[in-house]
């Protein structure tokens, strides 16, 4: 039986327990490079017959992650799997920020794409791919407003949950830095902590380029910054659909 996460306790929850027909949507994020979009990728070709909607967000003019994922659609389709891709682009700036009013109406352009397809089927979960400088809570405050002006779309959706994906062999080097990112200045650790203080499930990725005592003082540190948040540990970003709602 699934689990999803609540927002407002950080406590798991069972899916169940969502108002009925709502979609789950999970916010997928993490630093640059730490293997959301190969996430976004595995999903799509282990989704086991799942209807899923994907909302993909890319700070540069051309969407390279939205590229990729539209490869591995095509290549799961080679493969026999029939299912559609519905995915919504967001180029040219960060959904968090400057563009933190184009969330709900991806979200319904998701919801326009599939009435007009011919799968009478209603989606199993909408997953939003931020980009690797998006801080996660500006993203939730969206789902939470009760004065939005797509009160009609947060009829449909739910925030199930905030999935951090996490570089194994470069968060200690970048947490303990003073850098700030080539983009907004920020500095790099206020933005790691953020979005590992918003996650209800943390996938810990790229584990193989650690050892075992490495691997068990990052996951003290995680631990440190979001006890309650789950830890799962990952290769390529293998993991489970089941495991993400």
């Amino acid at each position: 039986q699934l689990h999803a996460f609540s927002v407002w306790t950080n406590r798991p929850v069972m899916i169940s327990e969502r108002p009925a027909g709502k979609v789950p949507a999970v916010i997928i994020t993490g630093f640059l490079g730490a293997g959301k979009t190969t996430l976004m990728e595995h999903t799509l070709a282990s989704r086991g017959g799942k209807l899923l909607g994907f909302v993909v967000n890319d700070v540069a003019a051309i969407n390279i992650d939205a590229s990729l994922v539209r490869g591995a659609s095509a290549r799961a389709a080679q493969a026999g799997d029939a299912e559609p891709l519905l995915m919504v682009t967001l180029e040219d700036g960060c959904i968090c920020c400057e563009r933190s009013g184009d969330l709900l109406p991806c979200v319904e352009q998701l919801f326009v794409r599939k009435a007009a397809s011919a799968d009478a089927r209603p989606l199993d979960a909408i997953l939003i791919e931020c980009t690797g400088l998006a801080e996660p809570n500006q993203l939730k405050r969206a789902f939470l407003n009760p004065h939005s002006p797509f009160a009609h779309v947060l009829e449909q959706v739910e925030l199930a949950a905030i999935v951090t994906v996490v570089d194994a062999a470069a968060f200690q080097e970048q947490y303990e830095s003073h850098a700030r990112s080539r983009l907004d200045k920020q500095c790099v650790v206020d933005l790691l902590v953020a979005q590992v203080e918003a996650a209800q499930l943390i996938v810990l990725n790229k584990v193989d380029r650690l050892d075992a005592r490495e691997l068990e003082l990052l996951e003290a540190l995680l631990r440190a910054l979001n006890s309650a948040a789950r830890i799962v540990r990952a290769r390529y970003s293998r993991v489970s659909l089941s495991c993400l709602l």
